[in-house]
């Protein structure tokens, strides 16, 4: 029974929190930051069904009041899914935008490295046809890249992890 309350206790935690991380994740995190009663999803599609390791994502928007939208979507790497994405992160700024950080496993012939990028978004609400922009210029700033062997040579991605890109954020003055 105490093991039952620990895990709620840390399921109900991980939410007030306003950040996930792989491994502990949830696939909801609360936005009342951005607006009161809404929620980030990330939701499984393209699942194969002979191999339900292979799918895309998506990240959705849910409100109390039914409003929903789909912020972006994540696609494996491959036409066969064999580099799946995975949120590794997913974190409000100061300003109130939503930092993803997404994580695609490269395993090819002299690459084996986990490909990262990260994507900035705004909320703008209802005065444009969708409830959130991507913000191309911010995300520019931490560029994309590997972390691991790749063509046969070590290379290290300088923003994996959430306290990375805050750190840089905090750089440029978010």
């Amino acid at each position: 029974m105490k093991s039952l309350i620990s895990v709620a206790i840390i399921f109900v935690a991980s939410f007030s929190a306003n950040a996930w991380s792989a491994g502990a994740s949830p696939d909801a995190l609360l936005a009342n930051e951005i607006r009161a009663g809404c929620t980030l999803r990330v939701v499984k599609y393209n699942i194969q069904p002979a191999d339900f390791d292979k799918y895309d994502l998506s990240l959705n928007w849910q409100c109390a009041d039914h409003e929903q939208a789909i912020v972006d979507t994540y696609l494996s790497s491959n036409s066969d899914g064999e580099s799946r994405p995975e949120i590794e992160t997913v974190f409000y700024t100061k300003s109130r935008d939503v930092i993803v950080l997404v994580k695609w496993d490269e395993n090819y012939k002299d690459t084996k490295a986990a490909r990262y990028k990260v994507f900035a978004y705004r909320y703008v609400g209802d005065i444009s046809d969708t409830s959130f922009v991507k913000m191309d210029r911010l995300s520019r700033n931490f560029g994309d890249g590997y972390d691991g062997i790749l063509n046969g040579k070590r290379t290290d991605f300088s923003f994996k992890t959430a306290a990375a890109i805050r750190k840089r954020l905090a750089e440029l003055g978010d």
